[in-house]
């Protein structure tokens, strides 16, 4: 295995052994109930989870930092002026 494939194995492993036993159990039944659906239905879950996960790097208004960039104190652009403070 390449080095990557073996960090990315040796992480999954301690994700995994970090579960609890009921954690496990629902990952078990979950697998089991994913691998029942039909190609169309994979291919449409795949879609679903490829739009979640864009969904999640893109900031959900202007203001607000996307995904993994670090927010750095003072940067944050002045609010806007009240009615009550005119």
């Amino acid at each position: 295995m390449k080095p990557a494939e073996q960090q990315r194995l040796q992480k999954r492993m301690k994700d995994w052994a970090a579960l609890t036993p009921e954690q496990r159990q629902a990952a078990r039944d979950r697998y089991r109930e994913l691998k029942k659906l039909t190609p169309e239905q994979r291919r449409e879950m795949s879609k679903q989870w490829q739009t979640y996960r864009r969904s999640l790097a893109q900031p959900e208004t202007q203001f607000d930092p996307p995904v993994g960039e670090p927010i750095t104190p003072g940067a944050a652009p002045a609010p806007a002026p009240s009615a009550e403070q005119q």
